[in-house]
């Protein structure tokens, strides 16, 4: 069947109305079912279960919200049960489990349904999302950039309780509908019948194809002139909108901002739709390419599937506000028919805070009986750091705490971890312009088969953690009369997005250049940062010298900024005598062109531009990207060289994927040759020193040497191909100011081996500061509640002073938060324990329990500096080998601390004297 066929079959076949029985088909099918979300229901709500940072509350008696900004959001359960089991979600039903979403799926995941004593499913949890367990396909389950998102309805008609066998340090979103009492609903079961596998394949097919799903009446021209609204159609109902189809024409810049579409249901006043038109087709600042289930743009511009119903009349206009005459090519489709009742009307409207500097940006806001379906949303950030760190927070019907309350802006659309490009039918990222996470950014999330139904008023936000930010956004939403919504018309002015200006580039107009001309941006289609670029005009073979400044001797990604689209001359880009890399069509499809990469020394470095050929070349900035670097890595080539006997060392760059992009290459000739590394030791003291090796085909085998005294056991580097060893460790060595020297000895070869060279990446040093130390921040975190737990590096605070350079940070806004770690016991014994706290201005009260009871005094880490607290002994305990829980609660504050955090640098066991 084709997909287009598939796609209106299962929508048409689906019910329109509230149906009193429900059965796992009609969920299915609310996949694909855009009629369905015309047809309001009756007594229906969606609600969401989250890891939301339970410090965020609303205190009924002063009407205040506190910690609304906490930022704890992993690790937090409902509860946890006597046997360690961490409840999730807890719902009566009858209902459905309408999304899953995960950054970070571990352990096993456990559905309860309808009052089951044992677990009705249980699966590891990361599988769901990985095709390994039927019937949780793709796409309607799977990785959607690193977020985890299963789609596929749990119904059940008593109960749902779904848990992790152990509590996990883990995000998560559960969101469920529930439905009146007197509704069937058939619970999920497993396998699919026939029927119900049919119908997911058909829901899989129309994922996988979806786009333009319904046949499109045949386009109409029409001119648009500057400042006249333009009635695209003036239609007669009853019927319903069922495709629009719009190309816009313009070489102005912005021009699908500059066009305004709004479209007025049966005789009202004021629009129910009022967007600029790329924006209203889900693309935001550009015509990004993309395909989703209800919106998409595409080379013949943008298309719209969600559904417009309409009793009596429809127009739909568009007014130019432009400086120039444009052109639409539009096409509308409409399916003639009496509504049902409860029928309500489509709304899409858009707003913009620039700069945003409300905490909580509203997306929208109305009052009524309707249903949400979704929105677009677009960031212009200045800075290339984090934007996206904000909780989605949906309130219904007045709430004054949010039944939805979200983890993260990548989170709600569907990604973790910050956002990269993908599009999907439901969710997906448009546009990441970058560097980093500056510039624009647009991304898309639809509710369709977890639309969010509301009686009497409907409100969401995404919280904006900046105040320097460019927000705007489009909702869409569905509502019956009356309806009343609190958007205001925006005029074009504040409509057009910034001025292009990226941060942390070389503007090519700043270069000391001659033989080139400096052009601006004016009546161009695509922007120069900060307005203009330069020209090169010349011969094949010309060169032109661009002399760039340096910070700092490192390796650096090179990248050009251009003019998209424009023919340029083909060209090279030299650092002395070696070739970076070659543009031949560089700009065709982007205005940034990666490269390669190219060492350059502190000062000004002379890069060479080379033409290939006759013709031009707009260069608008260049880029210089920083090597990566691993966290704590003392990169073997820039450490001091003392002696080596053989051949003298090199720099090589970026050959393999090294940390700062170079490794020192010792190209030793025989055993028994060595380089000796000086270290930068600030105390003396017994150190742990690890090391990554490069291996390869003609690498020997080499043992480090402090002073006589070998550290470890010799590594041998060979390897059949070229590639990056692990991070060893090497051992335990005394180390100090004045005796700082470690040596690489070759010691042999691989009978494999075709030489004895020897690659170091870098290394990495541990002060030991407690003997047989168990570092804290590396032990599992198995619970948290009232706070975020994670890995502090000490550095800032002088990190010789803490066991490992770190430690297990825990930030809680109140008393009563806790966080659980897991310690391993090797073997049966009566252990002395021994902890090392940090003590601070802002940190608390902290009660120790092991195995759920509490040990010793309660520990007040309060302290007017950051400082090491010390050995705190706990005394002798017994342990049975095998897991325990350390359990460290915040009971208090001195009073003249600020704060309540804790700080955890490490433990020991020893077997009791």
């Amino acid at each position: 069947m084709p997909i287009r066929k598939a796609l209106c079959l299962l929508a048409l076949s689906a019910p329109l109305a509230w149906a009193a029985e429900l059965d796992y088909a009609y969920f299915l099918r609310t996949l694909t079912d855009l009629d369905r979300l015309t047809i309001l229901d009756e007594g229906v709500t969606c609600r969401q279960f989250s890891s939301y940072d339970r410090a965020s509350k609303y205190d009924e008696k002063t009407g205040q919200y506190l910690n609304w900004g906490a930022n704890g959001d992993c690790g937090q359960y409902i509860r946890t049960e006597p046997d360690g089991e961490a409840v999730m979600a807890e719902m009566d039903g009858p209902g459905c489990i309408v999304r899953i979403w995960s950054a970070n799926p571990q352990g096993k995941i456990r559905f309860y349904l309808d009052g089951d004593a044992k677990p009705t499913y249980e699966w590891n949890f990361a599988d769901l999302f990985h095709d390994k367990v039927p019937p949780f396909k793709p796409p309607v389950c799977g990785m959607d950039g690193a977020g985890a998102n299963i789609y596929l309805p749990i119904p059940y008609a008593k109960s749902c309780k779904v848990t992790a066998e152990k509590a996990h340090n883990q995000y998560y979103h559960i969101g469920y509908k529930t439905f009146p009492k007197a509704t069937a609903v058939q619970t999920f079961r497993l396998p699919l019948s026939e029927a119900e596998g049919k119908l997911l394949d058909e829901a899989l097919a129309a994922w996988k194809n979806c786009g333009e799903a319904e046949e499109a009446t045949k386009a109409t021209t029409r001119e648009l002139p500057p400042g006249q609204p333009v009635v695209l159609a003036d239609l007669d109902g009853p019927a319903t909108i069922v495709h629009l189809k719009a190309n816009l024409i313009s070489d102005e810049r912005y021009a699908l901002r500059r066009v305004l579409i709004r479209m007025y249901w049966d005789g009202e006043e004021k629009p129910s739709v009022e967007c600029p038109l790329g924006d209203f087709f889900g693309t935001g600042f550009f015509a990004n390419p993309y395909k989703s289930l209800t919106l998409g743009m595409g080379p013949e511009g943008g298309y719209c599937l969600w559904r417009m119903p309409f009793a009596k009349k429809a127009r739909l206009e568009v007014i130019n506000e432009g400086k120039a005459t444009a052109k639409l090519e539009y096409a509308i489709t409409t399916r003639p028919g009496k509504l049902r009742p409860n029928t309500a009307y489509f709304h899409a409207k858009w707003r913009r805070e620039d700069p945003c500097k409300t905490f909580d940006y509203p997306i929208l806001e109305c009052e009524g009986k309707g249903r949400y379906v979704g929105c677009m949303l677009n960031v212009d950030n200045p800075d290339p750091g984090w934007w996206g760190e904000g909780d989605e927070k949906v309130y219904v019907d007045g709430e004054k705490f949010p039944s939805t309350f979200g983890t993260g802006s990548e989170d709600y659309f569907g990604d973790a971890w910050g956002f990269r490009h993908f599009i999907r039918p439901f969710h997906g990222n448009t546009l990441g312009q970058g560097p980093g996470f500056s510039n624009k950014w647009s991304v898309y999330r639809w509710h369709i088969s977890d639309d969010i139904p509301f009686e009497k008023s409907f409100r969401i936000t995404i919280e904006n953690y900046g105040k320097d930010k460019d927000y705007s956004s489009v909702a869409y939403w569905y509502q019956a009369e009356p309806h009343k919504d609190f958007f205001t018309s925006v005029p074009v002015e504040a409509r057009l997005p910034r001025p292009k200006a990226i941060p942390g580039v070389v503007e090519a107009e700043s270069l000391k250049l001659t033989g080139v001309d400096t052009v601006d941006d004016v009546d161009r289609m695509d922007e120069f940062s900060r307005g203009k670029a330069v020209v090169f005009r010349g011969k094949a073979g010309q060169v032109f010298e661009l002399p760039v400044p340096v910070a700092q001797d490192d390796v650096y990604a090179i990248s050009l900024h251009g003019a998209r689209g424009k023919a340029h001359a083909p060209f090279e880009l030299m650092v002395g005598d070696k070739a970076v890399g070659k543009g031949d069509n560089a700009f065709a499809q982007s205005s940034l062109f990666r490269v390669g990469k190219a060492r350059l020394a502190t000062g000004e470095a002379k890069l060479t531009l080379k033409f290939a050929a006759d013709g031009g070349l707009v260069l608008d900035a260049l880029q210089l990207e920083s090597s990566r670097k691993e966290r704590d890595a003392l990169e073997a080539e820039s450490l001091p060289v003392g002696a080596a006997t053989g051949p003298k060392p090199t720099i090589e760059d970026v050959r393999l994927p090294w940390s700062g992009d170079s490794q020192l290459l010792f190209p030793a000739t025989e055993a028994g040759q060595s380089l000796v590394l000086a270290l930068p030791i600030k105390a003396a003291g017994r150190h742990v020193l690890a090391a990554r090796f490069s291996r390869g085909p003609n690498y020997g085998q080499v043992q480090p040497f402090a002073g006589d005294k070998p550290i470890g056991e010799a590594v041998d580097c060979f390897a059949p191909k070229p590639e990056l060893g692990p991070v060893l460790s090497l051992g335990k060595v005394e180390l100090s100011p004045e005796a700082n020297a470690v040596t690489f000895k070759v010691m042999g070869k691989s009978d494999k081996s075709k030489g004895f060279r020897i690659g170091i990446d870098f290394l990495r040093l541990g002060r030991i500061i407690v003997e047989n130390a168990i570092e804290a921040e590396r032990l599992p975190v198995v619970a948290s509640e009232g706070g975020r737990a994670d890995t502090q590096h000490m550095g800032p605070f002088g990190a010789n002073n803490w066991s490992g350079d770190a430690q297990l940070f825990f930030t809680p806004k109140d008393k009563g938060a806790f966080v659980t770690v897991e310690l391993t016991v090797p073997k049966d014994g009566r252990y002395d324990l021994d902890l090392y706290y940090t003590k601070a201005i802002d940190y608390g009260i902290v009660q120790l329990h092991l195995d759920g009871k509490p040990l010793g005094k309660p520990f007040d880490g309060f302290n007017r500096g950051v400082i090491p607290s010390g050995k705190v002994s706990y005394g002798a305990v017994e342990l049975k080998a095998g897991k325990h829980a350390l359990k460290f609660e915040v009971t208090g504050k001195n009073d003249a601390s600020t704060g309540f955090y804790a700080g955890i640098d490490c433990l020991t066991i020893s077997p009791a004297k």
